[in-house]
């Protein structure tokens, strides 16, 4: 059977993306905290619900972009190589002077 995506780079990915929302909590919850505060659902409720939504909405964008993204030859060369057991050293510095 052929896979459809790489599933262990949309993990990496997916991890990624969850981390960045994790980062970002401290700063919605100085700049939204009042507003939350004032809601009548209690605040673990709303950032787990925010976790989950994210997650998904993430997992989604993910999915269709290593789908798409390999039908019009666009991907993630170094983390592909990494994740195949290829040296990037040699990638990664030709990559940088075109970055």
């Amino acid at each position: 059977m052929k896979k459809i995506i790489n599933w262990k780079l949309f993990g990496i990915l997916l991890g990624s993306g969850v981390f960045g929302f994790l980062a970002l909590l401290p700063y919605l919850l100085t700049v939204q905290g009042d507003a939350l505060a004032e809601l009548p659902i209690p605040l673990p409720t709303i950032l787990l619900l925010s976790l989950v939504q994210t997650t998904v909405l993430v997992g989604i964008a993910i999915f269709f972009g290593l789908f798409l993204g390999k039908k019009v030859g666009l991907g993630t060369p170094l983390l592909s190589e990494w994740l195949a057991g290829y040296s990037i050293k040699e990638k990664k510095t030709n990559m940088l002077p075109i970055s």
